[in-house]
């Protein structure tokens, strides 16, 4: 169980976001460290960023509801983390992007993951070839194809290593187990 999403803070589409946004995410259990921000829509864009990694990692065939995905951001030595029943990850906020990384608190090492500048008009498939491109700089012959619920996996050492995607305007990442 691994997730990402990144939001790229440059899309002129995004819309501003306020206090009524920020209520329409947010779970009851909803937590974060008040240091970590006090401008709302930083706020937004991390709790956003992290429910949606949360959401990918459960891999469940379901639609996306942020509002029912309980989130603890928390803020030690200039680190970002995150906490969600049995996930657990982190974030990494600039001013380009929000990027979260997350994974099930069982796999015993951070998996692979890349964020990359997205050139190609057909993002998703983009995003599988740096993934496949990121196995080969470490030797590794992988292939792509879906687990049974048709969500992508990377095979390589006999063995299918579940992956997640993202991307957001001009920025796309994937994660991989390793």
């Amino acid at each position: 169980m691994i997730g990402i999403d990144v939001v790229d803070h440059s899309d002129p589409l995004l819309r501003p976001r306020n206090e009524r946004s920020f209520r329409l995410i947010s779970h009851p259990s909803d937590q974060h460290d008040a240091t970590i921000t006090t401008d709302l829509e930083n706020l937004f864009w991390l709790y956003w960023a992290a429910k949606e990694a949360i959401y990918k990692a459960n891999r469940l065939p379901i639609r996306f509801a942020p509002k029912q995905i309980p989130v603890s951001i928390t803020q030690k030595n200039g680190s970002i983390s995150i906490l969600s029943n049995d996930i657990q990850g982190f974030i990494d906020q600039n001013n380009r992007s929000t990027l979260c990384i997350c994974w099930n608190k069982a796999i015993s090492s951070t998996p692979w993951y890349q964020l990359f500048e997205s050139i190609e008009k057909d993002q998703s498939l983009e995003v599988r070839k740096q993934l496949i491109l990121f196995l080969m700089e470490k030797g590794i012959e992988g292939e792509m194809s879906k687990d049974w619920k048709g969500l992508p996996v990377v095979n390589y050492n006999g063995k299918a290593h579940l992956t997640t995607f993202t991307h957001h305007h001009k920025l796309a990442a994937f994660i991989c187990e390793q």
